[in-house]
């Protein structure tokens, strides 16, 4: 695959990526009032909607934590994953490539402009170089989280081929204690996420996202579903 190939497969991985993470961000928006807001699992998690409550609120964190799993993990060749992502980034033409596109910028022709142009283009250059290497670390440290290990044992046992436990007279999921898994585990991870997220849009795209705004949007759905 030559350089312009690999750097149009990467931009379209990397898109597709961040649209998969702020989906399961938002998917957990939603999630996150039924386990920490007393006042919603009152409201809708007693009485006659306790079971269909339950329902809804393990669908939503399994796949939560299936989604993580796989935007970290799937190594298929058509998965825009973060470890896919990693391996297409370790060549150095690709580098090279990418850092000038990130670097560049229009440069006058006045004499006494082009010095200022030239300093902000190296410190463009030591700031890609630095995103990189950031990028880099993030990803090996997230790859020897206990928990983020377990979201791949948790898809690959069970939610991606449904093996559910029967107990009590019915099929349901395991308990996630059992993978050392906890309520705000996928809230920590897509936490840790993010950095990685967003330096793969610089280093690729030269692009970011408006968070900020995409949080607030992402709280009004929660609130306006809950009604809280």
């Amino acid at each position: 695959m030559d350089v312009k190939t690999r750097i149009k497969k990467l931009i379209g991985y990397s898109e597709n990526l961040l649209t998969f993470y702020l989906g399961t961000v938002r998917k957990y928006s939603v999630l996150h009032p039924m386990i920490f807001s007393q006042e919603v699992c009152n409201k809708y998690g007693s009485k006659l909607a306790s079971n269909g409550y339950v329902v809804v609120r393990e669908t939503l964190y399994y796949g939560v934590v299936q989604d993580i799993a796989n935007m970290f993990f799937d190594k298929g060749k058509t998965n825009p994953s973060i470890l896919n992502i990693k391996d297409m980034l370790d060549n150095n033409l690709v580098m090279e490539s990418l850092e000038n596109k990130y670097t560049s910028e229009y440069v006058p022709d006045y004499e006494d402009m082009k010095s200022v142009y030239e300093n902000r283009r190296m410190k463009r250059a030591q700031e890609f170089k630095t995103y990189h290497k950031e990028l880099v670390e993030y990803i090996e440290i997230l790859k020897k989280d206990q928990e983020l290990k377990s979201c791949k044992s948790i898809r690959d046992e069970f939610t991606a081929h449904i093996d559910l436990q029967y107990s009590g007279g019915e099929y349901s999921y395991p308990d996630i204690s059992k993978y050392g898994m906890k309520w705000d585990t996928p809230k920590r991870l897509l936490t840790e996420l993010k950095p990685i997220i967003e330096r793969i849009g610089y280093i690729v795209r030269a692009a970011d996202l408006n968070w900020e705004q995409f949080e607030s949007q992402n709280n009004r759905m929660a609130s306006g579903l809950w009604s809280i």
